[in-house]
């Protein structure tokens, strides 16, 4: 099935990603990234450093994934997001957050 990435992107070389996953233009994909099978990641995606996805996983444009803590600490607190789930465009996801299989968050 492959894998679609449009460009301008930038996606760090230890990022896997699944088969079949689509990834819109002006993302950008942190180190350690997991991206399940069959997602679609649309244009102008933040995601953070050691962020996992599940496989079919939706994101809408102009949405953030982010790990970093406030304190500042030395320790990532990755977005995890289950199998299923869909993320509206323009949402902010904060650190150390789960969602859960087959969730669907409303737009920004």
């Amino acid at each position: 099935m492959g894998l679609k990435i449009y460009q301008p992107s930038n996606i760090h070389p230890s990022a896997k990603i699944g088969d079949g996953t689509k990834i819109g233009a002006f993302v950008d994909i942190g180190r350690d990234v997991v991206l399940g099978k069959n997602c679609n990641i649309q244009a102008h995606v933040t995601i953070s450093n050691e962020c996992k996805l599940g496989d079919n996983v939706f994101i809408g444009p102009n949405t953030s994934l982010l790990n970093d803590k406030y304190p500042v600490s030395d320790v990532c607190s990755p977005v995890i997001v289950e199998d299923n789930a869909v993320i509206g465009g323009g949402c902010i996801i904060l650190p150390n957050v789960r969602i859960g299989e087959s969730a669907n968050i409303g737009a920004g």
